[in-house]
């Protein structure tokens, strides 16, 4: 499980560790994060059966990423993390 905020991750967590056995900290509107988050995840196991993908944000101020994008672009690019993520799995 993987969520930009960390504190609505160890919520989310806290509600589904029985079935899911733990998180991954992830902010989609920052591409070292998506990339360090990969990684945890590939270290941690050798097969995904699925992906929940829930991400986005709406009617934000002007704000750019550390990586330049504007926000709710970067918070919504989920067919990006899914790409990186299965390229660490084709290894």
């Amino acid at each position: 499980m993987a969520c930009r905020s960390a504190q609505k991750a160890e919520a989310a967590k806290l509600e589904l560790q029985k079935e899911v056995g733990g998180s991954v900290a992830l902010d989609l509107a920052d591409l070292s994060s998506v990339r360090k988050a990969a990684d945890t995840v590939r270290k941690l196991t050798n097969k995904i059966d699925g992906l929940v993908n829930n991400a986005g944000v709406m009617q934000t101020p002007d704000t750019r990423t550390v990586d330049g994008f504007e926000l709710q672009l970067a918070a919504s690019r989920v067919r990006y993390v899914c790409r990186l993520i299965r390229s660490r799995f084709n290894r």
